[in-house]
């Protein structure tokens, strides 16, 4: 035996827990457990990508087939492929000419890309909508538009209100109604021309996400003043007569501040409801949050009377149709009245037999949009074109979208839509410049050209409204009733990542107002989505609450989906286990037993059922 023979075999030291395996390291075993894994993810990339290879064929623009082809081309006909394919067929070498013939297929298909690109790429603006007279869609009428307000079927609201307001010991008066029944639209065309009438001097105000003293301030146009009631003194006396402060979308006030925040406000509410100022305060307020205006009433120390509220009701079908009536005159179309009362009361009315205001403007500006004279009518043959008018909304929203080019620019309309959304508690988020909105990278992913041309096309389409925010230009949605519709639209056109990021923003601010309640987990649907998206997943200052919420669903799930599978599993494992040669052994064992407790019988015996069931229990005990 050689030396080196004899030399003792070198062992390699073992791992530490704390090393990290490199995965060269993998044994075969695991190399061979992996492989189903691998082999699958690598076939669904790979019918993914002929799905989008076909989809593009098939449905996309010249500019996308174009590149299609030539992705596809160049994987396939590179000269590495080629000359590979070559040496199957037992060609040694490939012709020069088929290199530079690639290269030259290539090119073309390249220069044909751009030239589709830049034949069939539409203008990057849109055509602005003309202003119309009688028609806002989801816009407020204002003080312009008084005189075409009058003929709306309102009048006498306005003098309700007037009646009130001319009411000499009234301080406090309170507008409800549902969400686009037109409060805004009564209080700026209906309420505030007409104001002289009691002598008295308007001044309107819009909340939103700023402070309301402030906005009040610049209202009034006053300079600063020590207190509240100072200020509005000072009003009273440049104005010359008593003041009345309308205060609208005052929900906006419970939604945008926390209690802390409304204290200071509700302070100066009180030090004016305990003055002499001669100012009266209207509050503009959605039905569905008027009481919220308790923690107002408590802190005042009043109690609303009858007097003091104004309940603003949607049209009834008659209403509808003279308002639409109104509208058609205004417009030159033609007008079929007895189709316009049928669709009033059988399409346009909800549950309660009355029509919504923004349902009638909606469906008057869906009708204005249309390129073709003859659909732009009221009568049955140009609605049965239109397809009817169910989901108004939903399809007015959908039609401004498709107007915007390219697929990922309505992605950032929409995602500056959802931006100035409370999906929550289905209200505005509140007003925001563009600058803003282009601060907010986690809601609205894009650069900020992107994001300032989407806030354009919103705004020329009338889906959201400018207004002042502190010194800049600032948007808010046009209206609530948008929300629904939004869901909708957004659900469809929104992008994976996107949905996702919409759901774990939505989700987690649903369980920590829940108190983290386990109703509000991921289910294993959800869970998916977001797994599959984690890599676009933006966290931002919930990072914490979002990652203990996955956390929880997970764990959740999987001791929901473990517990009911375990006696599955424990029958497969206890089937699996019996075909093995250690559970045949014992199969075998428990058979020798039972016949031996069956031979165990007197002779002569035939063994009943009872008997065999009771020798088969003891053979496998």
């Amino acid at each position: 035996m050689s030396d080196e023979s004899a030399k003792p075999t070198e062992v390699t030291p073992n791992r530490t827990d704390t090393e990290e395996r490199k995965p060269e390291d993998s044994s075969p075993a695991d190399k061979l457990l992996r492989l189903p894994e691998e082999t699958q993810a690598w076939l669904e990339r790979s019918e993914k990508f002929v799905k989008l290879a076909a989809e593009n064929l098939r449905y996309g623009s010249w500019a996308k087939r174009f590149v299609t082809i030539g992705g596809v081309a160049f994987v396939a006909l590179n000269p590495i492929s080629a000359g590979k394919a070559a040496e199957f067929i037992r060609v040694r070498e490939l012709p020069k000419w088929c290199v530079n013939a690639f290269w030259m297929g290539m090119g073309g298909v390249a220069i044909g890309a751009v030239g589709a690109a830049i034949v069939t790429l539409p203008k990057r603006t849109l055509e602005p909508v003309p202003e119309r007279q009688a028609i806002k869609g989801l816009r407020s009428f204002e003080q312009k538009d008084a005189e075409i307000f009058k003929r709306l079927e309102r009048q006498r609201d306005v003098q309700d209100c007037l009646d009130a307001l001319d009411t000499k010991d009234l301080r406090l008066f309170l507008l409800m109604g549902e969400s686009g029944v037109g409060k805004s639209s009564l209080l700026q065309a209906g309420l505030m021309p007409n104001l002289g009438q009691v002598k008295l001097a308007g001044v309107y105000v819009k909340l939103g996400d700023r402070d309301p003293i402030e906005l009040i301030r610049k209202a009034l146009e006053v300079g600063e003043a020590e207190t509240f009631v100072a200020m509005l003194r000072m009003a009273v006396e440049k104005t010359g007569k008593p003041i009345v402060l309308i205060l609208d979308q005052f929900e906006q006030f419970f939604v945008q501040f926390q209690e802390a925040e409304r204290s200071r406000f509700i302070g100066a509410l009180k030090q004016w409801y305990e003055s002499d100022v001669p100012v009266k305060i209207l509050i503009g307020i959605r039905g569905d949050l008027s009481d919220r205006l308790i923690e107002i009433q408590k802190a005042l120390g009043y109690s609303v009377r009858p007097s003091q509220v104004h309940r603003l009701e949607k049209f009834a079908p008659e209403q509808a149709t003279e308002v639409l009536r109104v509208i058609a005159e205004t417009e030159k179309w033609s007008f079929n009245e007895a189709f316009v009362q049928e669709m009033a009361r059988d399409e346009l009315a909800g549950l309660d037999g009355k029509v919504a205001p923004v349902e009638v403007q909606v469906l008057a500006q869906m009708v204005s949009r249309e390129p073709s004279e003859e659909n732009r009518r009221f009568d049955k043959v140009a609605f049965q074109r239109l397809g009817g008018v169910d989901g108004l909304l939903g399809r007015s929203l959908q039609r401004s979208l498709d107007a915007i080019p390219g697929k990922s620019e309505r992605e950032r309309a929409l995602e500056v839509l959802l931006a100035l959304t409370d999906l929550e508690r289905n209200a505005r988020s509140g007003m925001f410049s563009i600058a803003q909105l282009q601060g907010m990278t986690e809601k609205v992913h894009g650069s900020p050209s992107e994001v300032a041309a989407a806030v354009g096309w919103l705004s020329e389409s009338r889906l959201i409204t400018p207004g002042d925010g502190d010194g800049a230009v600032a948007y808010e949605l046009a209206h609530e009733r948008l929300i629904p519709a939004l869901r909708k639209v957004a659900n469809q056109e929104l992008s994976e990542a996107n949905k996702a990021n919409l759901l774990l923003d939505r989700r987690v601010n649903e369980w920590l107002g829940s108190g983290k309640s386990r109703r509000y987990l991921f289910s294993l649907k959800e869970l998916r989505l977001l797994r599959q998206q984690r890599g676009f997943l933006t966290w931002g200052a919930q990072r914490g609450q979002k990652q203990e919420l996955l956390r929880r669903s997970w764990k959740g799930a999987s001791w929901t989906y473990g517990s009911s599978a375990a006696p599955l599993m424990l029958l497969l494992i206890f089937g699996g286990w019996s075909y093995t040669p250690p559970g045949q052994i014992q199969r075998t064992r428990w058979n020798l037993v039972v016949l031996g407790n069956i031979g165990a019988l007197p002779s002569g015996t035939n063994p009943s059922s009872k008997d065999l069931r009771t020798a088969l229990n003891l053979g496998h005990c």
